[in-house]
């Protein structure tokens, strides 16, 4: 019998799901690399690595087999994510920042060990805090209650691409109940949660931003851009992306905002820092591209940028009215032909619905700079439907000598 698992962040404790067996991620994934907004805007080497399931499916009509929800999602009791509010801890698992990254060729930063097999904390989850990863100076979150939860093996049965990247734990970021991810969408309706002439998962948390939180500008920077004008860096978003989507709300508001963010010093000979996520939401296909939309953004506030990085191969941020995606469920016309299937989907609460692959994006890091960065991700238009983002593997690189 598959054992039942939930950390309440506060109040009761919902088990919406099953915590399973951990599936392995293929060796022999697709892969797609391409320059990001940041690599155009003058951050050389910046990169978008798109990983797509075992069976390279890059179609709009998704491929691969599917399976039952045998996994579920776990809220940390560390983030204690209360409507509103906002909670920041110091790193929380021994680690250590080292002054040198050994020598030759080697790179203690390109792989380090995981320690969410011993921790169930979101920063243990995404990889940082462990020993030769990243170190936080500070880490926080910000959102209302129950947006933000830790995955525990396959998401969707062991066919399911969506495994975490590193370790057995990843991340989740939800515009509506984190943990609801791994319910189908009949256990959904059979638990109260959704009706079943409406689109699905759904959940208006009732909590609206009128601006970002700083460092967050979304103010377009175009020309002269920050890479012509370093001056600009610090002014706004240096890819320009966030704005526009903004927008598309036309009301100006952030709903159901929620993120996490950590700042950090970049140790000697460090030249790059690395992040996977991937992207689902309810917004397909009764109001894909219908004037509203979802929005992730990563933002980097560094010396040299400071902007959205979250953006695909095309430069196009990642929303739910714009971006590439790998997996789609139902079929839309001229978008995804019948019969426009995805059954990695399938036994989770995007069934029906849409997802990027894993993606590694890739920007370049000075050493000795303090950088933040920020995962964000809320509604657009109204609070209505939800979307949701897989975070895991952050991580240092380095230059290795030829």
């Amino acid at each position: 019998m598959p054992l039942l698992l939930c950390l309440s962040v506060a109040g009761a404790c919902t088990l919406d799901g099953i915590v399973g067996q951990v599936g392995e991620d293929s060796a022999d994934s697709a892969r797609e690399t391409s320059t990001t907004a940041a690599a155009t805007l003058g951050l050389a080497d910046s990169e978008t690595t798109d990983t797509g399931a075992t069976t390279g499916v890059e179609s709009s009509t998704g491929g691969g087999s599917g399976g039952e929800a045998t996994t579920s999602t776990t809220s940390d009791p560390t983030t204690g994510t209360s409507s509103g509010t906002s909670t920041s801890t110091g790193s929380t698992s021994e680690g250590f920042r080292p002054e040198t990254t050994g020598e030759g060729d080697t790179c203690p930063f390109a792989d380090p060990p995981p320690c969410d097999d011993t921790e169930t904390s979101v920063q243990a989850a995404l990889g940082i805090g462990c020993s030769n990863g990243l170190i936080p100076d500070a880490f926080s979150v910000q959102g209302p209650d129950g947006s933000l939860a830790v995955l525990e093996g396959n998401m969707a049965g062991p066919d399911s691409p969506f495994t975490p990247r590193e370790g057995i734990r990843a991340v989740v970021l939800s515009t509506g109940h984190a943990q609801r991810l791994t319910m189908s969408r009949a256990q959904l309706i059979e638990a109260g949660h959704c009706v079943d002439t409406e689109p699905c998962p759904s959940f208006d948390h009732m909590y609206t931003q009128a601006n970002l939180p700083e460092p967050i500008n979304p103010t377009p920077i175009e020309l002269p851009s920050c890479a012509d004008d370093p001056q600009q860096v610090g002014t706004g978003d240096c890819s320009a992306t966030i704005f526009a989507q903004w927008a598309k709300g036309e009301n100006g508001l952030a709903f159901d905002y929620t993120e996490l963010r950590f700042s950090a010093e970049v140790p000697l000979r460090v030249d790059r820092l690395s992040f996977d996520y991937t992207f689902f939401t309810a917004e397909y296909p009764t109001r894909f591209q219908q004037g509203f939309n979802d929005l992730f953004f990563v933002w980097l506030d560094s010396e040299r940028y400071t902007g959205n990085i979250a953006v695909d191969e095309g430069l196009v941020p990642i929303s739910a009215s714009e971006t590439r995606f790998d997996h789609r469920d139902a079929p839309v016309p001229d978008i995804c032909p019948e019969p426009c299937e995805a059954p990695e989907l399938h036994g989770t609460s995007m069934e029906g619905h849409a997802a990027t692959n894993w993606r590694t994006n890739t920007t370049p890091a000075l050493p000795g700079e303090s950088l933040t960065l920020v995962f964000g991700l809320f509604d657009v238009g109204d609070g209505e439907v939800d979307s949701v983002v897989l975070l895991d593997n952050v991580h240092w690189g380095c230059a290795i000598p030829e």
